[in-house]
């Protein structure tokens, strides 16, 4: 059991740590100007500052609502067999 996790983490780990090191494609709509979302707005300039400011607020509450106790849990209560969130 306890090898099977440590295997589980290290897989989830590698994973992760290659996910993270992958360009995340970002997308950004101005809904007022363009309400079908055809026009990808997040390397013009004049949306930048509107750009930076979601992000403080997207990771503020990241941060605030991050459930640690849930994740904890999820990475080591096998489900079925397997390991994760469900």
């Amino acid at each position: 059991m306890f090898y099977q996790l440590q295997t589980y983490l290290r897989k989830t780990r590698s994973a992760l740590i290659e996910l993270m090191q992958q360009p995340t494609p970002v997308e950004m709509y101005d809904l007022h100007n363009d309400p079908n979302e055809y026009n990808n707005v997040v390397n013009v300039p004049g949306y930048r500052q509107m750009q930076e400011l979601l992000i403080q607020v997207l990771n503020r509450h990241i941060t605030e609502n991050l459930d640690r106790e849930r994740l904890v849990k999820a990475l080591t209560t096998p489900t079925d067999g397997k390991f994760g969130l469900s």
